[in-house]
């Protein structure tokens, strides 16, 4: 198992009568791309999903991002099939799409603001 945490790696826990049900963290600059701050690992449990859980994820890691890493572009490794979910939240495609854990994937970035 990698794990590619560093000092500065923050990590978003959503919690429902003391179990974990959403996850994602943020990594600092220099840790998955060079030029970017990164959100991954963004997942909601199965059966927790379809109360809005994701969209307060993504919501909160977004507003983490702006406030430890201010003026900072977010890069992602979106699963191609959520290109709309994270255009919601600002992001832009970036590159064609590509194979990572052989499941479709394109990179999108979100300017800072």
């Amino acid at each position: 198992m990698c794990i590619r945490d560093s000092p500065n790696t923050l990590h978003l826990l959503g919690y429902q009568e003391e179990q974990i049900v959403a996850y994602l963290r943020i990594l600092p600059k220099g840790q998955s791309y060079p030029e970017h701050i990164s959100i991954g690992r963004v997942v909601t449990a199965f059966h927790a999903r379809g109360a809005g859980l994701g969209h307060e994820l993504m919501s909160e890691g977004i507003s983490q991002c702006q406030h430890y890493f201010p003026n900072e572009s977010i890069k992602i490794s979106a699963q191609q099939h959520l290109k709309a979910y994270y255009q919601q939240y600002g992001f832009t495609q970036v590159s064609e799409m590509y194979l990572e854990d052989d499941i479709p994937h394109i990179a999108m970035i979100r300017q800072c603001s």
